[in-house]
């Protein structure tokens, strides 16, 4: 399809569909649809209030306007198409697209067509339930007149600070204050008429203050009006008086449960002077839907009851900040009584009540675990303190032998050290995977007649980790056996020849202590003790026996036994055994010990189901 035959179609789409707007909100703020550059706001004004949550959005639709402007008549029509992603609850991030195409008597050619405009824009905001501030970065690269292809020279980029503050309930005054940089005049070459100026929207200034001011009302759960009121006013490259004023009057309607209305008119002055004169008037119509409840159609306050009794008044908060929750379920547990919902202050009246004796009081909120409290009819405020719902991970892996083949039966013992908590799993056919709740875990893999590993690893939320291991089997004879303060040794652990580096037997002797350690966790600490003969200076001996403690310590590391459980100590020939005057002697002198220092016979770690 050429492109003369495609954008006739696409205008068509765009007018019969005005916008969808698909909203994704995970915890109990959720976010209006996108406003001026695809960020939170409405009208000219780009709002500081923060997002609550994450959300993601796309919105479509248009605007319109028909009859005499800048010295000729015509029309003008705009189409939109927008995303907007708010990751975090002080930053938005907004990419929208603007299609426009007008006519002018007044011009040749009458009809312009000024492409697919893209519009990059970050917001970020901080605040309360009472005001915030912020900061909007906004962009708009320019596509071609009457031609495709982006055009970044001719861009134009701007800041606004942003402020909102609450007057009322359901009051709020919001402003910008901000600059930008216009490049447009780079899209054409030569003197422009004004209406062709209107028509192309290439401006003479290339650098203009902005002032936008607005207010907005919600005096029920489904009606929005608001007024916006923008300046733009050039400050290098026209005369000042040439800028835009504009207003902006719309209303939000909630039509049912995630569908809104948005339609707004705007009616504007000014121009001249190598600035573009603008339309009078542009109607605007936007239709938006959520997946989820925005905080524009949660219940706003508690229901008012028309009967007599005495109310549970109370407040629902974050336990982490102690903010206030909006749009959360309050019930009672003792009486049949009407649900309640939190306020945008997250404020609850329940009620009205029978009786005066104390009642559970029962919270709940998607992104948060339920909440119980007690309440008293017409007693003290009652306060709720809700705990975020933390998203489990997965742990998952292959065991095998050390030949490549599955191990049957394996036990896996997940433990977390800080929270004094254990999870068992036992995997099949050398395969097991687990659901288990974040953070830094110790996992240790048992079989029968094998010899343990283990690992430390930190599992984020929502992560899938994977931990294959091959054990090795258990020898006929255990070289190492666990006694009441130290694990014995039946053979020494041998190092090469006045070094740290140790032996292979040396190495598959210490996988027998390293599984003892692994098995009994219940061995909170343990000291790797390093001795040599007397052969040698005193100072090299030191030296030699520290870095042979190390050395073991560090092997055990990589079999898995927490660094927090072994203590390396040098003791050189200060401590022999036996007489160092014989061949024998020196050789049993020459050791490692592995000496238990704390052992406690404390309960157990709790498990978990």
């Amino acid at each position: 399809m050429s492109n003369t035959a495609f954008r006739p179609a696409l205008i068509a789409l765009l007018w019969l569909a005005p916008v969808v707007a698909l909203a994704a909100d995970s915890s109990e703020e959720a976010l209006v649809p996108p406003g001026p550059f695809h960020v939170a706001g409405m009208g000219d004004v780009v709002w500081a209030a923060p997002n609550g949550s994450p959300v993601a959005s796309a919105s479509l639709g248009n605007s319109f306007f028909g009859g005499s402007a800048a010295g000729g008549s015509g029309w003008m029509y705009r189409g939109t198409f927008g995303l907007r992603v708010a990751p975090l609850e002080f930053l938005d991030v907004g990419l929208g697209f603007l299609y426009a195409l007008t006519a002018n008597s007044a011009q040749e050619p009458r009809r312009v067509d000024t492409g697919f405009d893209a519009f990059p824009s970050v917001r970020l905001s901080w605040g309360s339930s009472q005001g915030a501030l912020g900061l909007a970065l906004l962009g708009r690269i320019r596509a071609g007149i009457n031609e495709a292809g982006p055009q970044p020279a001719a861009s134009v980029y701007g800041g606004r600070l942003l402020g909102d503050v609450r007057l009322a309930e359901g009051l709020w005054l919001r402003g910008n204050l901000g600059v930008s940089l216009d490049r447009t005049s780079h899209l054409v070459d030569g003197p422009l008429s004004d209406a062709y100026r209107y028509s192309a929207e290439v401006s003479q200034a290339d650098a203009l203050t902005l002032l936008a001011a607005g207010i907005d009302y919600q005096p029920s759960k489904r009606v929005q009006p608001y007024l916006t009121l923008q300046a733009e006013v050039p400050v290098h490259g026209a005369p000042a008086g040439a800028g835009h004023k504009r207003g902006t009057v719309g209303v939000r309607i909630g039509l049912f449960e995630g569908l809104m209305l948005d339609a707004q008119v705007s009616g504007a002055f000014g121009g001249g002077s190598g600035v573009p004169v603008p339309a009078p008037f542009l109607t605007t119509l936007l239709l938006s839907y959520n997946l989820w409840p925005t905080r524009f159609l949660t219940v706003k306050q508690t229901v008012v009851v028309e009967h007599e009794g005495p109310m549970i008044v109370g407040n629902v908060v974050r336990r982490s900040d102690g903010r206030p929750v909006s749009g959360a379920v309050v019930s009672a547990g003792c009486e049949d009584v009407p649900l309640a919902a939190t306020g945008e202050g997250g404020g609850f009246r329940l009620g009205p009540f029978d009786q005066t004796a104390p009642c559970p009081v029962k919270v709940s909120m998607r992104g948060f675990e339920p909440a119980e409290g007690e309440g008293v009819p017409g007693g003290e405020k009652l306060e709720i303190a809700l705990e975020p719902k933390v998203e489990k991970a997965s742990l998952t892996g292959a065991v095998t032998d050390t030949e490549g083949k599955p191990i049957e039966v394996v036990d896996v013992e997940v433990r977390w050290p800080a929270a004094r908590l254990t999870q068992q799993e036992r995997a099949h056919q050398g395969r097991y995977e687990m659901e288990l709740e974040p953070g830094e875990i110790h996992v240790t893999l048992k079989a029968e007649r094998y010899l343990s590993l283990g690992r430390t690893l930190k599992v984020e939320p929502g992560a899938r980790v994977v931990f294959d291991a091959a054990l090795r089997r258990r020898p006929g004879v255990d070289s190492a056996r666990l006694d009441r303060e130290r694990i014995s040794l039946s053979q020494r652990v041998n190092f090469a020849f006045n070094t740290d580096v140790l032996e292979p037997d040396a190495k598959l002797l210490l996988d027998e202590v390293a599984s003892i350690l692994l098995i009994h966790a219940e061995i909170e600490q343990i000291k790797v003790a390093g001795h040599t003969d007397e052969i040698g200076s005193a100072a090299f001996n030191q030296l030699l026996s520290e870095r042979r403690a190390a050395r073991v310590v560090e092997y055990l590391e990589s079999r898995g036994v927490e660094a927090t459980r072994l203590v390396a100590r040098g003791y050189g020939r200060t401590m022999p055994v036996r007489s160092n005057a014989t061949e024998a002697g020196r050789a049993v002198n020459r050791r490692v010990e592995f000496l238990i220092l704390s052992r406690p016979a404390a309960k157990p770690p709790a498990t978990i189901d």
